[in-house]
């Protein structure tokens, strides 16, 4: 019989925002993948601290998938690469000298494809490497 755990929304909903916001402004804040290691270190050694002292052996639960978070892990990395590479456009003084002379629309339109030619690899890489 296969039993859906839910104890481990939280744990998956917080693993989720974490990502999220690490993707978002990492480029803001390049400090911030330094620091999520930390909490993440500090948080893996307090749990299993607190599950060796406190609990009994937890007795293992099988589960199809991750259910919806998968999903929303898909369209992170997706808006990630659009969004890092509009980014890298209106901040990068090397392009925008590049793209001076040129209109909106075609310098939107060339990062469109780029953005496009990245998801792609990112689509065959997925499809190469098989889900366990």
């Amino acid at each position: 019989m296969l039993v859906t755990p839910t104890r481990n929304v939280g744990s998956y909903n917080e693993i989720i925002i974490q990502f999220g916001w690490l993707c978002f402004f990492s480029q803001v804040f390049p400090l911030g993948p330094l620091f999520c290691l930390i909490q993440v270190t500090i948080q893996l050694s307090t749990e299993t601290g607190k599950m060796s002292t406190y609990n009994r052996r937890d007795y293992p639960i099988c589960s199809p998938s991750i259910g919806a978070f998968n999903q929303v892990l898909d369209l992170t990395n997706f808006l990630t690469v659009m969004i890092n590479m509009y980014m890298i456009l209106f901040v990068s003084k090397n392009l925008t000298a590049y793209f001076n002379e040129k209109p909106f629309i075609v310098i939107c339109l060339v990062i469109t494809i780029v953005e496009l030619f990245l998801q792609s690899i990112k689509q065959v890489v997925d499809f190469i490497i098989p889900d366990v």
